[in-house]
């Protein structure tokens, strides 16, 4: 897993998810966010992640631009969204 080589930050709006996360999950960081205004600085992170969450929002730009606002210069932003026709969607 990359926290073991990486400082990991896990974010949510949902307190049981990030409960769920935690057990889940050791040497991550979890902390209650808005992914539409996050607390971070500008530039905190080398890469920003969302799985699975951003095809069921109505405010994608606010959320695209907040990855690209937390993460730094030349860094990735990554989204990972299920394929309608992929066959192991279930």
């Amino acid at each position: 897993m990359l926290s073991r080589y990486y400082k990991v930050v896990g974010a949510d709006l949902s307190k049981p998810v990030l409960n769920y996360a935690k057990k889940r999950f050791k040497n991550v960081t979890f902390k209650i966010e808005d992914a539409r205004r996050m607390s971070f600085k500008n530039e905190t992170f080398d890469a920003a992640m969302a799985c699975g969450f951003i095809e069921h929002i109505n405010e994608v730009d606010d959320v695209l631009n907040e990855m690209l606002r937390v993460t730094k210069k030349n860094g990735y932003v990554i989204i990972v969204s299920p394929s309608w026709f992929s066959p192991f969607r279930a």
